[in-house]
């Protein structure tokens, strides 16, 4: 699903992002991104979903070399790749239903299929009885749940969260997570950002840690029922 070769990142005064990463995540899994505040985390998802470019190195995902990507088709990845941030991200002004309504929206869907789709991605994160809510009538784990249910909507081949617990409490990170590890039980890619390491604990996956832009652990965590299952054969 996401494969990258020797990626370098370089923002102007010679600040060096990233460093020769090369990694690759399969099709289907879950995967953790971690390391300490400035390690390149965002910078590499950034370059995922195409919001920036590499300085050096290729960036393949689902097929497609997102470096050398048109413009004009940059859309039609995005439409492939729902994106969770940490701080929701949502329009003020509209409600729950019109926030997670803006991709089959702006894809021509009818009316009553927009409104079918975002009834289902809300029940699917447990606010079914929240649609006519505003944003800021809603708590903050609301609020992320209404950004997953809009990420979810399209029903995308990978799922990027950049720190989507950062602003919660530990229970409602959990929530959060819970609901992730739910989407990538479907099928969906899952790529998560976070320095919690006990959420890496609690769930397992594959984990991808960077320091200093380069990457230095590469390793798979086995979910914790998945060991005790190993020890009892």
């Amino acid at each position: 699903m996401i494969r990258c070769f020797n990626v370098r990142k370089t923002y102007p005064r010679g600040q060096v992002a990233l460093d020769d990463v090369s990694l690759e995540i399969e099709r289907g899994e879950l995967a953790f991104l971690t390391g300490s505040s400035g390690a390149g985390k965002s910078t590499l998802l950034k370059l995922i979903y195409r919001e920036e470019l590499p300085s050096d190195g290729q960036i393949i995902v689902n097929g497609r070399n997102v470096a050398t990507l048109p413009l004009s088709k940059v859309p039609y990845l995005r439409r492939s790749i729902g994106i969770v941030f940490q701080n929701f991200r949502l329009i003020a002004r509209k409600t729950v239903l019109e926030n997670v309504c803006y991709l089959p929206r702006i894809l021509g869907a009818s009316m009553k299929e927009q409104r079918d789709l975002a009834e289902q991605a809300l029940a699917d994160v447990g606010l079914a009885d929240r649609s006519d809510a505003f944003p800021l009538e809603l708590s903050g784990g609301e609020q992320q749940r209404v950004a997953l249910a809009r990420a979810l909507i399209s029903k995308p081949e990978l799922l990027i969260a950049d720190e989507p617990t950062g602003n919660l409490d530990a229970e409602l990170s959990r929530e959060i997570v819970e609901l992730l590890v739910k989407a990538q039980g479907q099928g969906t890619t899952v790529l998560v950002a976070t320095h919690d390491l006990q959420t890496i604990e609690r769930h397992g996956g594959h984990v991808l840690r960077l320091e200093k832009g380069r990457l230095v652990e590469d390793t798979q965590v086995a979910a914790p029922g998945a060991v005790a299952d190993e020890a009892r054969e």
